[in-house]
């Protein structure tokens, strides 16, 4: 049997133990991710030292065979890519499977409360899209933070070797870009949140109105349900609005630090050639560093509408398995077995979460073999009192017994 997994640990341990099951895949996407940023890396430095060193001295046939390796490079570094992006996905979608199992199981062991509070279309959303958007940022999380990290810091340090005063710019500008993504990334976060939570609710009215369309034909209801369907597609779609404003509004941020820090290093490499500080081949290493270390920013950026996502997404994930049933065997229930069908109510009261109370001291004995016929008005009561013989419910004064034992010191499999 598969062990069950422990959701009162920290959300970022919850995640990890999903990922530890695939770990081979994991780290084989890692290495890979790796290798492609340290091509990444590569590239300008060999440019720099090829300019400075061959070309001066005349040395044209190591020049292009050092420019034929670093092609060759470029095409290892595509190969590494297609690896990443199969390796990557394939293990996400593993993630995926396990946690779709362990919610689908979970909801299996839920009360009938909990259903009564959750509409399909809502935990359909939870079961589907929600863990779709995890699988995402299982892939690309991991391993955009850790190429991301590596190139930006390679980066800065073999910048600092070159000219540590023109690395200044970077480094001083570096800290806005971070902040302001820091700040934004709440901001996505909790509009993404809001985002899934109408989406559920506009898949619950999808499927009331699917469901339930004969009924509304057949007493002409239509227009009621055209409004009601109407009313949670506007939401959604006042919520997606806000959502995108907030990303676009991060996007906007992250291009505009770009840009100044592109300008800034050729404005102020510009002023050190002008006094003697800096020469041609090192400022052309510089821009093409800046592309190496702008790309993975850009990366960044875009990860963190999928970082939103997922992060949401897993967070009603674990909204979901941490969600205790309410009813639950007592430690020490027995099975039922022998049954003789002696039921009996026993001035029994029940009402719903709500408030609302269906049953006031009902008191009611059938005896075994006895017919027993439980006739009245719709709403009445009649299902309620079905439901508390098996544990559906539990009463919520009074009891109700099998053969002199009360239901709830029976083991529920055996009751039901």
């Amino acid at each position: 049997m598969k062990k069950k997994k422990d959701f009162s640990r920290s959300d970022l341990s919850v995640f990890v133990s999903y990922i530890l099951p695939h770990k081979r895949m994991f780290i084989l996407d890692m290495l890979l991710s790796v290798l492609v940023g340290v091509i990444d890396l590569i590239f300008p430095y060999v440019t720099r030292q090829a300019m400075n060193r061959l070309l001066p001295q005349s040395l044209f046939r190591t020049f292009f065979v050092v420019m034929g390796v670093i092609f060759a490079a470029y095409l290892l570094r595509a190969f590494f890519m297609y690896l990443v992006t199969v390796i990557g996905h394939g293990m996400g979608t593993r993630v995926e499977a396990d946690m779709r199992e362990d919610v689908f199981s979970h909801m299996q062991e839920l009360s009938f409360s909990f259903f009564d509070k959750n509409r399909t279309g809502v935990l359909l959303s939870r079961v589907t899209n929600d863990l779709f958007e995890i699988v995402e940022l299982a892939h690309h999380g991991p391993e955009n933070i850790l190429t991301c990290t590596l190139t930006i810091l390679g980066a800065i340090v073999i910048l600092l070797t070159i000219n540590w005063k023109l690395s200044l710019v970077l480094i001083v500008l570096m800290p806005a870009c971070l902040a302001f993504s820091l700040h934004q990334r709440v901001r996505m976060r909790k509009a993404n949140v809001e985002v899934k939570r109408r989406t559920g609710e506009i898949n619950a009215a999808i499927e009331s109105g699917i469901s339930g369309i004969r009924t509304a034909k057949a007493f002409a209801n239509e227009e009621a349900e055209r409004e009601k369907f109407g009313v949670a597609n506007e939401n959604f779609k006042t919520t997606k609005v806000r959502y995108y404003q907030a990303m676009g509004l991060f996007n906007a941020g992250v291009e505009a630090t770009i840009g100044m820090i592109q300008v800034a290093v050729i404005a102020f490499g510009g002023m050190m050639i002008m006094g003697g500080q800096l020469d041609l081949v090192d400022l052309l290493t510089f821009t093409l560093y800046i592309s190496t270390f702008t790309s993975p920013v850009r990366k960044l950026a875009q990860f963190m509408e999928i970082y939103a996502q997922g992060t949401a997404g897993f967070s009603r994930f674990l909204e979901l398995m941490r969600t205790e049933p309410e009813i639950r065997d007592a430690p020490d229930a027995r099975e039922l077995t022998q049954v003789a069908g002696h039921i009996r109510y026993d001035h029994v009261d029940f009402r719903y979460q709500d408030g609302v109370e269906v049953l006031r001291d009902i008191n009611v004995e059938i005896r075994p073999g006895q017919t027993f016929a439980l006739v009245g008005s719709s709403g009445g009561g009649k299902t309620t009192m079905c439901h508390l013989l098996p544990r559906f419910y539990d009463v919520t004064g009074g009891s109700v017994s099998i053969d002199g034992m009360d239901v709830r010191d029976l083991t529920q499999k055996s009751l039901r």
